[in-house]
């Protein structure tokens, strides 16, 4: 002895407001799905941008890694950090994997006045005192490279200006 579905008004749906909402929302899929389709092709055919968008959200994870050894005054690891952006900077120009590259990779790169100027001497320095410490007996020191932070910061963003 229930009374069942009741009627929320007389109106047939057809009439009310949200009905020409509901017609448009296959035509809105449709599209989305086109364009969607669209930028996959051109990201297929050009790999070359989701490359340089990988390189340039990897540089800024390593220039925030740079940034906080920096501020802790953690000489090793701001020479680490610093090569590895200036690696990271350079990978997408070449087909190597970051840390297949070394400083002459990373120097080719710079511009000819750069490469033999104060830039040129900046990668140099970074690339030796962490490649002495990698691969040397002795324990190389990084503590000069501390004051050498602007000059790197100037070298990244040429480089992050290439990508």
């Amino acid at each position: 002895a229930s009374r069942g579905w009741t009627a929320a008004s007389l109106v047939p749906p057809q009439q009310q407001a949200w009905f020409p909402l509901i017609q448009l929302a296959p035509a809105a899929a449709f599209f989305g799905l086109l364009s969607w389709d669209r930028r996959r092709r051109y990201l297929e055919q050009h790999p070359d941008v989701l490359l340089r968008r990988r390189a340039r959200r990897a540089l800024h994870r390593q220039r925030r890694i740079l940034q906080r050894a920096a501020r802790a005054s953690d000489a090793s690891r701001f020479a680490a950090a610093a090569v590895s952006a200036l690696r990271v900077a350079c990978a997408p120009h070449y087909p190597a994997e970051p840390r297949a590259l070394v400083g002459g990779d990373v120097l080719s790169l710079l511009a000819d006045l750069e490469r033999s100027g104060r830039a040129g001497q900046v990668v140099r320095r970074f690339f030796a005192v962490t490649d002495a410490a990698r691969f040397g007996t002795t324990a190389a020191n990084a503590a000069e490279l501390l004051s050498l932070q602007p000059e790197l910061e100037h070298v990244l963003e040429q480089l992050e200006a290439r990508l």
